[in-house]
């Protein structure tokens, strides 16, 4: 996905030079960028951080197809002549064809933008669903990077329609130099989060979104499912495993994951991280009265209480309460516990 936009990147460098040094006329023959492969390599690389099980087949090279297609556009003379008349003859059939190509691009990384926020927003509800911890699950970075790439997109399509039809692709010299710098900027941020980022522990997303879903059960099931999970989870408490899953949930209690799920969602109205964290939050509220928990800090006593780490404790802790950790001890010494 990088080695794509930094061609980008090189392909403006090496355009700039020749004009620099009156060397224009070998801007069409050197012709690097490919924006075919954008849009492709950042789904693909969406797929891969969202299931740690995801592999490359060789059926998804078809999805580079328009990349070399592209790419053999650029090393043809219809390019070369559209290109060099296109403030010329914009309506020569050559001319035509280039900006289709270049519009086709465009629209090409918009479509797989879209897809690939879908994916994210699939994965963060498929993630709630099955981890109880999602310390090392969450993408908020990348889901952060793509937003900004399609803001960025759009952004450019806009000025590019405006500036055709209605500056007469005057400003172009300006918003041209500016977007290829925030290109660049994003790009190099892409790299460093990414280098940093360890692999998620998720595997199984693309499975689960693509399988046929679910089998139908009638609402007495589902009720009997949740009614069963609530009993387990107060007798056996096994949302004192900070890192319990949906997996590990259902080997302990020989449900289905599909059969908690359905159950979390239409009974109870929950998803799997709400539903175990809800307990924890309940269990550190009444641990907080104990004695022998009293040598504890408020992150001790909440590792006593399933939490697995300091960050997701207090998100949940304000989620569920509405105040901090912190202002809840505060409140409960000043005026008494609440019923």
């Amino acid at each position: 996905m990088l080695g794509f936009y930094l061609l980008s990147l090189l392909n403006f460098a090496v355009f700039r030079t020749l004009w620099l040094y009156d060397y224009a006329s070998w801007i069409p023959f050197l012709q690097l960028e490919l924006v075919f492969g954008f849009g492709p390599s950042l789904y693909i690389y969406t797929k891969s951080l969202t299931d740690s099980s995801y592999r490359f087949t060789s059926r998804e090279w078809l999805h580079f197809i328009p990349v070399v297609l592209e790419f053999v556009f650029y090393r043809t003379s219809w390019f070369r002549t559209g290109a060099i008349s296109l403030y010329e003859n914009p309506s020569s059939v050559e001319n035509i064809i280039f900006q289709a190509v270049q519009w086709g691009g465009l629209l090409s990384v918009v479509v797989y933008l879209t897809i690939s926020i879908f994916l994210l927003w699939n994965y963060r509800k498929w993630v709630k669903e099955r981890f109880s911890n999602l310390e090392r699950r969450r993408l908020h970075w990348y889901e952060k990077a793509v937003v900004i790439y399609g803001i960025f997109w759009l952004v450019w399509i806009l000025f590019q329609i405006s500036d055709i039809f209605l500056f007469q692709q005057t400003l172009k010299p300006y918003y041209f130099n500016l977007g290829f710098i925030i290109v660049a900027i994003l790009t190099l941020w892409i790299a460093l989060q990414g280098y940093a980022a360890k692999q998620n522990e998720t595997a199984g997303f693309l499975g689960d979104l693509n399988r046929l879903r679910k089998r139908q059960q009638d609402a007495s099931q589902l009720e009997s499912i949740a009614q069963t999970l609530q009993t387990i989870m107060d007798e056996k408490q096994y949302y004192l495993d900070s890192d319990l899953t949906l997996s590990k949930l259902s080997k302990l209690t020989t449900i289905p994951d599909r059969d908690i799920s359905r159950a979390l969602n239409h009974v109870l109205n929950v998803n799997f991280h709400e539903f175990v964290n809800d307990y924890r939050v309940a269990t550190f509220k009444s641990n907080l009265q104990l004695a022998e928990l009293s040598h504890l800090s408020l992150l001790g006593i909440a590792m006593e209480s399933g939490f697995g780490s300091k960050s997701t404790f207090n998100l949940v802790f304000k989620a569920k309460e509405g105040i901090t950790p912190k202002q809840y001890l505060q409140k409960i010494q000043t005026k008494g516990p609440n019923p």
